[in-house]
């Protein structure tokens, strides 16, 4: 079996979202060491000397250096999961959650009659489909 129906999660957002809140992508979470290895060591010395915590550490320092990073993680992850055509096929069933390359898929493999039909409510897209 290859996905668990009894979480009925066929036909939803829900597996498409879902593991990448987990950073189940590997070249994220190398791009993300990467970067906090840079952090230079000083920066961990003098906020042991100012008093900070670990905690306290990380959520005033490593955190807003790695912002950029997590920024770029975020809009990298957002447009690979849009463009992942084949889990998108296999999750989403129903016609009014189809994501737009699934549905221009879908679109292309209408005839032609179709396709003129529907480009007729954008004129300047009739003339590619004139004989």
């Amino acid at each position: 079996m290859l996905f668990p129906t009894c979480l009925q999660w066929i036909g939803t957002f829900l597996p498409l979202v879902a593991p990448k809140l987990f950073a189940t992508d590997t070249f994220f979470i190398f791009l993300m060491i990467q970067f906090i290895r840079g952090i230079p060591t000083e920066l961990d010395d003098t906020a042991r000397i100012d008093g900070c915590s670990h905690f306290s550490f990380y959520w005033r320092i490593i955190l807003p250096l790695a912002l950029p990073a997590l920024v770029t993680t975020a809009i990298f992850t957002f447009i690979w999961t849009w463009n992942d055509f084949f889990s998108q096929l296999i999750y989403l069933s129903d016609e009014a959650t189809f994501t737009i390359p699934v549905a221009l898929s879908d679109f292309s493999a209408w005839s032609k009659d179709q396709r003129l039909l529907a480009s007729t409510f954008s004129p300047c897209e009739l003339h590619r489909y004139e004989a």
